[in-house]
C-alpha cells in the first residue's frame, strides 16, 4: 500500500503520478537555460511546494546533480525525469517544470529537454520510487502527451493531461 499526498492510500498499479503533483508543483515556462538551472528551479518547486524545507534545497539539488553525473536521465522527445531519494523529502514528490526553451540536459550533440519531471521522496521508499519512475518513462514517449504538456497555460492543464495520459497508460 501507498499512502499518497491527500492521505488515500492506493495499492500497485493504481499509484499514480497525478496522485503526487499539485498545482504549487508545476512550473511552466521557466528561463533556466542552462542544467544547473533547471535542477535548481526543480528544487525551488519542492520548496514551494513543501515537499523539502528551504534548508534542505543545496542538498536535493547536490543530490540530482550526482544522479545526472551517474547517467544523464535525459529521455527521447524532450523530456528528462531528474530523480533523487533523500530523508530531507517530506513526502513522495513529482513535479513538472517546464522551460521557455530546450536546455541542454542530456548527452552532448542530443536535442535539448523543455519538459522535466522531478522525482523524488524519502530514500526509504526506493521500490515504489521505481514503479513510479517506469510510470513516466512509459507516459512521456507519448507525442500527444508530450504536445499536451507543451501546449498546458495553467497547472491544471498539466494535472489533467496527467491524469487522462495515466487513465490511457493504465498507469
Amino acid at each position: 500500500m501507498f499512502r499518497v499526498p491527500n492521505g488515500r492510500e492506493k495499492e500497485g498499479d493504481a499509484m499514480k503520478l497525478s496522485g503526487w503533483m499539485s498545482d504549487d508543483g508545476i512550473g511552466l515556462d521557466a528561463e533556466a537555460r542552462t542544467r544547473e538551472e533547471a535542477l535548481a528551479a526543480l528544487a525551488d518547486i519542492a520548496v514551494r511546494a513543501g515537499a523539502v524545507a528551504p534548508e534542505g534545497r543545496g542538498a536535493l539539488i547536490e543530490a540530482l546533480e550526482k544522479r545526472e553525473q551517474l547517467a544523464s536521465t535525459a529521455l527521447e522527445k524532450g523530456s528528462a525525469v531528474p530523480h533523487a531519494y533523500l530523508d530531507l523529502v517530506k513526502r513522495e514528490f513529482v513535479a513538472l517544470l517546464r522551460t521557455r526553451a530546450p536546455v541542454p540536459f542530456g548527452p552532448a550533440g542530443k536535442p535539448g529537454t523543455d519538459l522535466f519531471l522531478l522525482v523524488t521522496g524519502p530514500s526509504r521508499k526506493a521500490a515504489e520510487h521505481l514503479q513510479i519512475l517506469a510510470r513516466a518513462a512509459r507516459l512521456l514517449r507519448g507525442d500527444a502527451f508530450l504536445a499536451r504538456l507543451r501546449s498546458a497555460k495553467a497547472p491544471g492543464d498539466v494535472l489533467a493531461a496527467f491524469r487522462e495520459g495515466e487513465a490511457l497508460t493504465r498507469g
